[in-house]
């Protein structure tokens, strides 16, 4: 090889997000010339040093895209839905606690992933497909050169060499190389940590507890196949199953409530869940020889300045920006960013006008990560409050399937024309998120209610379950239909901030003194309420959203 050589594409890094994107790519534009530059060598352990093991829905369809569903269903678990447990009489039996979550599986299917075993997956696909893996490959240096071509130095077999490349992608997860390398790291303003590990043990909640009545609440292996959430003041505890017959355990709490100091070795995990989650630590302290790995990080979420650039750089999944780990949106990140950095390269290879492509994803991507990081900025402050919880996250299921779902699966998040008649209706969009963060951050902070110890079913909230059949129903509709599924479904939304402020007033014993509610205006702070425009001219309210919504409101 001499510095002569010159591909389309280097990809950086031959993780998850790399080796999805080589195959994206190579699906997409058979005739490029694509290098993946990877450190580490093939095969992959299972249950590999990493976490996001779980996904949702984006994501899941993403991988269910690039791989079939056949072998995400037979190689991996199809995930029964989040289950949330508050916390009750000291944790030490689940019982006594809150549970909120699925009955039945959710139509959109989504996985829990062995990230080992899925990258030796991937590995084998992305080789077969003639992409060039280079496996054992240490970057040296990336000279990004203008116009290009650009430059990436590095180190195979004890030997350097260099690949000259029109594109390159950095996929080098939170070692970050090219957004360091040319300085677009950006501070996050959430600030919790997480420490995580796996063990070679099966771990089903159903084995907590032998009371039948508690049991006969979820179907056999629902709970097990869940993704966990053992919830208390300030932090979260997942358990997630693999499909090698393992479990990742992880702690995720903010220095606030939690000091990172606590659980930043595994024996302070264990002494941690033993004070918080000691029915965890039971779990975990009878597996202690099964111990696979342990791994933290004191602030885990950042952002970035820039994650695409019409210099023709990219950064993927990891590389670029990370929110949280609650209710793993990571891979919906890497689906989202792999398809606009397709697109933009696509665009290039064919001759076209790739720059305003560009500008708008980089655009929109980091919007979505801008608006977001509110959410996990005030979400650990209201992780303890049980009813305000239930609604947070029915709140959040229902933004993320009426819109970013609803737009990623009709092939349209990532179309910037279509995106650009759509202005109006993501600044609806983004309001209605704000707005109905804060008024749950504010309920959470008045109310604090007695625990109690009962189920209570996501699969009630029947007008989201139906918005998922929907999106499975294999409805090919044009850009006017889309429209005007967005707009129903904004609809949707407002009827729900309605229903909550409805039920949160009259809780608190607050009277608004308006028959009509703007849902673009509602919070309890009752001095805002004239300046705001709390009154709206018509009733928004609809009887299917206060049946649905009355069914998850225990207070």
């Amino acid at each position: 090889m001499t510095d002569a050589e010159q591909v389309d594409v280097v990809v950086l890094g031959g993780g998850l997000a790399g080796l999805t994107l080589a195959l994206q790519l190579r699906g997409e534009i058979p005739e490029a010339s694509i290098v993946v530059l990877e450190r580490g060598k093939p095969p992959f352990p299972d249950a590999a040093f990493k976490i996001g093991e779980s996904t949702v829905e984006i994501g899941g369809q993403y991988l269910v895209r690039l791989l079939g569903q056949e072998y995400l269903e037979t190689q991996h678990i199809r995930k029964s839905g989040p289950r949330f447990y508050f916390t009750g009489e000291e944790n030490g039996d689940i019982t006594n606690r809150l549970e909120y979550g699925t009955s039945e599986f959710l139509p959109i299917h989504s996985y829990q992933i062995d990230r080992g075993r899925l990258e030796n997956e991937l590995w084998a696909r992305v080789s077969a497909s003639g992409v060039d893996l280079r496996p054992g490959s240490k970057v040296l240096d990336i000279a990004i050169e203008g116009d290009g071509p650009h430059r990436v130095t590095y180190e195979r077999d004890g030997q350097p060499a260099t690949v000259q490349a029109r594109w390159v992608v950095d996929g080098t997860g939170r070692a970050g190389l090219l957004k360091r390398k040319l300085g677009l790291e950006a501070a996050s303003t959430h600030k919790a940590g997480a420490a995580w590990w796996r063990m070679q043990a099966r771990t089903d909640l159903d084995t907590w507890s032998c009371s039948e009545s508690w049991r006969s609440a979820a179907p056999t292996d629902h709970r097990y196949k869940a993704t966990t959430h053992l919830m208390g003041d300030g932090y979260w505890v997942w358990i997630i199953p693999l499909p090698t017959g393992g479990s990742s355990f992880g702690i995720v709490a903010h220095p606030d409530y939690h000091p990172f100091n606590e659980y930043r070795t595994f024996d302070r995990a264990l002494a941690w869940l033993r004070k918080h989650e000691p029915q965890c630590a039971r779990e975990v302290e009878a597996q202690r020889d099964r111990l696979l790995d342990f791994a933290c990080v004191r602030h885990y979420s950042y952002g970035a300045t820039r994650v695409f650039s019409k210099d023709r750089w990219a950064l993927a999944g990891e590389a670029g920006v990370f929110l949280d780990p609650f209710l793993s949106p990571g891979t919906d990140y890497i689906a989202i960013g792999n398809t606009m950095i397709t697109n933009m390269i696509a665009m290039d290879l064919r001759g076209e006008d790739y720059a305003r492509y560009v500008e708008f994803a980089n655009g929109l991507y980091l919007q979505l990560y801008d608006l977001m990081l509110p959410w996990f900025n005030e979400l650990y402050t209201t992780l303890g409050r049980q009813q305000a919880m239930v609604l947070w996250v029915a709140w959040y299921f229902a933004m993320y399937i009426s819109v970013p779902a609803t737009l990623f699966l009709h092939d349209r998040l990532a179309n910037a024309e279509f995106m650009a008649t759509m202005q109006e209706e993501f600044k609806r969009f983004a309001q209605l998120a704000s707005r109905g963060i804060q008024l749950l951050k504010e309920f959470g902070a008045r109310y604090n209610e007695p625990h109690v110890a009962q189920f209570v079913n996501i699969s009630k909230l029947e007008h989201l379950i139906a918005l998922q059949r929907e999106l499975i129903g294999k409805r090919e509709l044009d850009d006017q239909g889309v429209r005007d599924l967005v707009h129903r479904n904004l609809g949707m939304l407002e009827a729900t901030l309605v229903e909550y402020f409805d039920r949160i007033t009259k809780k608190l014993e607050l009277d608004p003194g308006v028959d009509n509610v703007n849902p673009y205006a509602v919070s309890l702070d009752a001095e805002r309420w004239p300046e705001d425009g709390l009154e709206h001219s018509a009733d928004l309210r609809r009887d299917d959203i206060h049946k649905n919504i009355g069914a998850i409101w225990y207070s």
